[in-house]
């Protein structure tokens, strides 16, 4: 049906489809993917984060992913996850590559702006065309093209004298650091602009001084902004996991809020980056500019075609916003089964320990009722790493049982492999997970889980928009199994 409306939608190059999750949007989109690469067309595949783009790229049906389905056809398929330049060249030469978006941008502007040649021929000749690529299948496109539609993905370079900065971040984060009211007013920026004029305190090069004075009212505000985010929720304290820097130091890395993953190769600019890194004790690194970047928008805005597919396309204001922006058509597609999801009543605490206490009794209504026959699995959604490590150690002092048989399961960053990938999910476990685990996570149950009612999702937070509540929930009662969910608030 989706490929039918594609090719007679006439002038309309570009649809958006809203398939309720479970209904296999994976496979309608290495379907669509095929049936643009036989007709000789290149072929991008954004997925929302590098955990989906490795999956469908290189694992088997049979372990969750799509390769041998493209090697039937023999299409190529490939994706650009890789730190390593010449092995994304490699992959750009095959007709279907996945990756997420930031990664196609980066290969873009490295290519285009700085000459390296890393996308080849999949960059459009033909004159006679506004745009430079071929064909963009986006997944979950309501996540690339309006939770971070106004996202900008910056390349940053490296200024010369650049280090001789650091004393200043020094001397403003102890300062900061050390105040009994930290606040941005005029009587602190006027103290921080003679302190720098004091040469025998902080030596900046004359050729930095401008740039200093443009830029101190940003640092000021992002010291005092490094006091308030906080390890575990806005970013983790760990080693670069893509095995590709040799620095084994413990490094700032930033966990982006949609997805739960890690932006290991993004820094916060305005030199809240190095405030971070001096607050935690890791090694400071040296302040980058911007140097080339493009927008979200534009960069979808440069394929011939676009096919969009999730699960949650929005309300009607977003997906008017989205066929404006994009100049593109959108359809529901209905479910092949009827959903035999049960939503419960939601619960809202006034207080951190009813909030855990309500959770736990969820847990033990759900995997260890008094009749066995009704015992079932539990995922439990929270909003940051942080809230995940309470969960779990409330668990364990709880229901200690359950720790020791390992039916107790965390997931929270993306190196690590998820308990159930490839292999089905039985009665009696309890999954912690922060949305890394709410989108494009296909969870198979077993025939005793289905029979006992499916998996139970608990939502222990409120999400920004009823499309993050739809994709977490969308988690059970997947194909026409049973499933059933509820929020449990605070």
């Amino acid at each position: 049906m989706f490929f039918l409306i594609e090719y007679q939608s006439g002038k309309k190059k570009k649809i958006l489809a809203q398939v309720s999750t479970g209904e296999g949007k994976s496979l309608i989109v290495a379907g669509m993917a095929i049936f643009w690469a036989i007709s000789g067309q290149k072929v991008d595949v954004v997925t929302s984060n590098d955990v989906l783009a490795l999956r469908d790229s290189t694992l088997s049906v049979a372990d969750g992913g799509l390769r041998d389905l493209y090697e039937y056809f023999k299409v190529g398929v490939a994706n650009n996850c890789s730190q390593s330049q010449d092995d994304r060249a490699k992959a750009y030469n095959l007709a279907v590559v996945y990756g997420e978006l930031a990664n196609f941008q980066r290969d873009y502007l490295l290519h285009t702006f700085y000459g390296l040649n890393v996308l080849g021929n999949r960059i459009s000749q033909w004159l006679n065309r506004d745009s430079d690529f071929d064909c963009v299948i986006v997944d979950e496109v309501d996540c690339m093209l309006l939770d971070r539609g106004s996202n900008t993905l910056y390349l940053s370079h490296d200024i010369p004298g650049m280090e001789m900065l650091e004393s200043l971040y020094v001397f403003i984060w102890e300062r900061i650091k050390s105040s009994e009211n930290p606040a941005l007013n005029p009587k602190l920026i006027f103290f921080f602009r003679k302190v720098i004029e004091r040469e025998r305190h902080i030596r900046i090069p004359e050729h930095l001084l401008a740039f200093v004075d443009r830029h101190l009212d940003t640092w000021l505000a992002n010291a005092l902004r490094a006091l308030e985010l906080k390890q575990d929720e806005d970013y983790v304290i760990d080693q670069d996991r893509t095995d590709t820097s040799p620095d084994l130091n413990p490094q700032v890395i930033i966990i982006d809020p949609d997805t739960g993953t890690d932006q290991t190769t993004s820094q916060w600019d305005g030199a809240l980056h190095q405030f971070l890194q001096l607050k935690e004790g890791c090694k400071l690194t040296l302040q980058k500019l911007k140097a080339v970047f493009i927008s979200n928008k534009e960069y979808i805005q440069k394929y011939d075609r676009l096919a969009g597919v999730s699960g949650t396309l929005g309300s009607l204001k977003e997906r008017n916003y989205m066929t404006e922006s994009y100049n593109c058509e959108y359809f529901s597609i209905p479910t092949a089964l009827p959903k035999r999801f049960i939503y419960k009543m939601t619960k809202v605490l006034k207080t951190t320990e009813s909030w855990l206490s309500s959770i736990i009794d969820e847990i033990r209504e759900t995997v260890l009722p008094g009749n066995e026959e009704e015992a079932r699995s539990i995922i439990i959604f929270c909003r940051t790493i942080k809230d995940v490590n309470i969960v779990h150690n409330h668990i364990k002092i709880n229901f200690p049982k359950l720790v020791a048989d390992n039916k107790v399961h965390r997931y929270i960053r993306d190196y690590e492999q998820f308990a159930f990938e490839g292999k089905q999910l039985e009665i009696g476990h309890v999954i912690i997970a922060t949305n890394l685990a709410g989108r494009g996570t296909d969870i198979k149950i077993s025939k005793e889980l289905d029979n006992n009612g499916g998996l139970h999702i608990c939502l222990t937070y409120l999400p920004q928009n009823e499309r993050i509540t739809e994709q977490a929930m969308g988690r059970s009662g997947r194909k026409g199994a049973p499933g059933s969910g509820i929020l449990i608030l605070f």
